[in-house]
This record gives structure tokens, sequence and C-alpha cells, in this order.
């Protein structure tokens, strides 16, 4: 890549699902699977804040998850933004 290509994602097509949704504690277990040991442990407070940035800039959603032994979770997907 020369740094000069267009990055922004096409939408979807209509119809098309969208990706699962996810929590915070499912995005650390996905990002130490993807990186191994090549990179340290990320820190979920750090995931919370940078999904909480995310969703301000409008690039997440956030729902919250109802859960009956447990305080709600909050699961994110990407927006079409």
């Amino acid at each position: 890549m020369t740094g000069q290509e267009d990055c922004t994602r096409a939408p979807a097509p209509p119809g098309t699902p969208r990706p699962r949704t996810r929590h915070g504690y499912e995005l650390k277990q996905d990002l130490e699977q993807l990186l191994g040991s090549a990179y340290p442990q990320p820190n979920v407070g750090q995931i919370y804040v940078t999904l909480g940035r995310l969703e301000k800039s409008g690039l997440i959603e956030g729902e919250d998850v109802a859960q009956s032994s447990r305080p709600n979770k909050k699961v994110y997907h990407l927006t079409d933004a």
C-alpha cells in the first residue's frame, strides 16, 4: 500500500447480514487469539475506553442486553459510517 488508497468502507448491499455483535471481553479474547504472544495482552479497561470513543464518533453502536442473573451487558456492532 502506498498510503494513497481509499480506505473507506463501501456500504453493504441490502439484505447482507451484519457482523456479529461483541462485548468488550469477547473483543479482548479475539485480539489475544489473533495476536498471540506477538503483542502484549490487551487491557480490557483500554478496550472499553476505545469502544466508548468509537461509539461517540459514530463508527460503532452499543446496545444494552439484559441478562437474568447479571447486570446488563453492552454489545457493539459496526455502523455504516
